[in-house]
């Protein structure tokens, strides 16, 4: 092989610092296997590269007429955007203002009533974000422990422990379980060994 030919250092398809341009499964393939096909692009996109082609193309009628069309289309959907921006903005300013004059329109009692139900929604909302974020990480965790009979752990005999240990890492308990529930039994054991039932894990020899 021609020692001037570089060995290709790409993993997979995608963008190649050589040739500085994005290159698909076939083209990848091609260049990782093919010193032939390798030397001819090398010349090919040294040449794509060079700043002389550039300026040629730029100086084309067509490429300016591109350039041109981008430009306008940019500035059209950059301008959707700002529309967007803009009705959001008076749609949540209308929404503040009626809410400001209806809590005027009620009276003393049902000002203190509207309070204590509007701080109990921002709190519901907050503890849901709060769920929300856990649940996600629960996710993460058991993604990351792997569902499968190769990433088992010794104290994991199904999807039961796995959850029950993804929920452990992230400090949400029986007790934690029974405090949400208002429950003496959460019934969290119950569906442990269920969920070990339907899903258990093989175990190596």
């Amino acid at each position: 092989m021609d020692n001037d030919i570089p060995e290709c250092q790409c993993d997979g398809a995608g963008h190649c610092p050589v040739y500085k341009t994005y290159m698909n499964q076939r083209r990848y393939e091609h260049c990782k296997n093919d010193p032939v096909w390798r030397k001819d692009y090398i010349k090919l996109y040294k040449m794509l590269n060079s700043p002389s082609f550039h300026e040629q193309v730029q100086q084309r009628p067509e490429h300016k007429a591109m350039v041109e069309a981008v430009e306008i289309e940019l500035q059209k959907q950059t301008a959707v955007k700002e529309e967007e921006r803009k009705a959001c903005k008076e749609y949540k300013e209308q929404k503040l203002k009626k809410q400001i004059e209806y809590f005027k329109s009620l009276s003393s009692e049902e000002q203190e009533i509207y309070k204590k139900k509007r701080i109990e929604y921002l709190k519901n909302r907050e503890k849901a974000f709060a769920e929300r974020q856990q649940l996600e990480q629960v996710v993460d965790n058991i993604k990351e422990a792997g569902v499968t009979s190769e990433n088992y752990q010794e104290n994991t005999e199904g999807l039961g422990d796995l959850i029950s240990n993804a929920l452990l890492k992230i400090g949400v308990t029986e007790e934690t379980v029974k405090k949400w529930s208002g429950a003496e039994d959460c019934g969290c054991d119950k569906r442990k060994k269920f969920l070990n039932t339907i899903l258990p894990f093989r175990k190596k020899e």
